[in-house]
């Protein structure tokens, strides 16, 4: 954030309604959404909003998007848990193992209408007999404008690596912190 142009108020204390979401994988519809044709980079969702451990307070989502309702500082957090279904001898044929998550801005107001927020993973040279499962979770502060737009896409390199659905393995939320003046 540039100090020279942004004042921030803290929302804690103020008549500022407070803005948060926390939305989780979603059992029934939960795929990964091709972002190009024959691309093995996809768009994770939709997302679960209304049950379980989701919360929703003024803030918009639809199947895969957390929509920003007012301009802001936000901390944004998100979640992917990784589920290599291959067998141990496929994966010791595999020389290069990749596992990459980001957390993506769509923004109408910004000449890069898709821009990388934090991108996490984990690559791994060589085979690995016993490695089944991978979480990658980031976090960070943005100032967002109203009608902004977060989605997560991850890396699958194949088939059988798949996203976890639970709700404690792949989520994503955020929560104003400040108003932008």
């Amino acid at each position: 954030m540039n100090r020279n142009r942004t004042a921030i108020s803290p929302t804690g204390f103020s008549s500022i309604p407070p803005i948060a979401v926390h939305v989780v994988g979603k059992h029934s519809g939960f795929t990964n959404k091709a972002l190009h044709n024959n691309d093995k980079m996809f768009k994770v969702g939709p997302w679960e909003e209304a049950r379980g451990q989701s919360m929703r307070l003024n803030v918009n989502v639809d199947s895969h998007h957390l929509i920003i309702p007012e301009n802001g500082v936000y901390y944004v957090y998100s979640q992917v848990y990784f589920r290599d279904e291959r067998t141990p001898t496929e994966r010791q044929n595999e020389s290069v193992h990749e596992f990459l998550h980001y957390t993506v801005l769509d923004s109408t107001g910004n000449l890069v209408h898709h821009r990388n927020l934090m991108k996490s993973g984990r690559t791994k040279i060589g085979g690995e007999e016993n490695g089944y499962y991978f979480s990658s979770h980031h976090s960070g502060l943005f100032e967002l404008r109203k009608n902004d737009k977060i989605y997560m896409k991850v890396f699958l390199q194949h088939e059988q690596i798949k996203v976890g659905r639970d709700h404690e393995e792949t989520f994503m939320g955020m929560y104003r912190i400040g108003e932008l003046h």
